[in-house]
């Protein structure tokens, strides 16, 4: 049996299984029902779970403003995203690279929105513009792309794709260069040829 005796006083612990008890029987657990939420549904993850889950804890455990939370695997952030739109400090510590900086693109949020909305129309309208001739120069390229990539995307696609990136990646801000990455990233399943999933 878990024991939480030494963080709270007299019956409490029980209290707190018992809620944990509910939660788990009453929530889906599965990154599935992220798709739905903001930020969340940015990257999807299988390996995520539930940021309702999350936020039920949080409750559960009565976690607030004045505490921070360690999440020790962070994969694509849910905790870290939960806890920030609750206003309490965490702390994601991820091992792959991919993950951990998906994790650190959701949860920056400090973008001037305005500013934000018109990057990205300069952005979109520079994609639309060069995106056919860039790509035309790169579809002779991508057959040296890995083999797994060629299966999931016919030439011209994954020849876009590579297109897109690169203008992206001309962007200066690296914090809205990240954002687009992301975006980007997020389509690639929408595109691809193969089921992934």
């Amino acid at each position: 049996m878990v024991t939480l005796g030494r963080w709270f006083r007299g019956g409490e612990e029980g209290d707190v299984l018992r809620g944990l008890e509910r939660v788990v029987a009453d929530k889906r657990a599965t990154f599935a029902d992220n798709v739905d939420e903001p930020v969340h549904r940015w990257f999807r993850f299988p390996a995520g779970f539930s940021a309702e889950l999350v936020r039920e804890t949080i409750r559960v455990f009565k976690i607030g403003k004045n505490s921070a939370i360690l999440d020790p695997f962070t994969g694509s952030g849910t905790t870290n995203v939960v806890a920030k739109s609750l206003g309490i400090n965490s702390v994601g510590v991820e091992l792959h690279p991919l993950l951990a900086w998906v994790a650190k693109v959701k949860t920056y949020w400090e973008f001037d929105l305005p500013a934000l909305r018109e990057n990205i129309g300069r952005v979109v309208s520079r994609v639309e513009r060069e995106v056919y001739e860039r790509a035309s120069r790169l579809v002779e390229e991508v057959h040296l792309k890995p083999e797994l990539l060629l299966k999931c995307y016919p030439k011209h696609v994954l020849a876009e794709l590579y297109a897109i990136r690169e203008v992206i990646e001309e962007v200066e801000d690296a914090r809205f260069r990240d954002f687009l990455l992301l975006a980007l990233l997020s389509t690639l399943r929408d595109v691809a040829d193969a089921d992934v999933g």
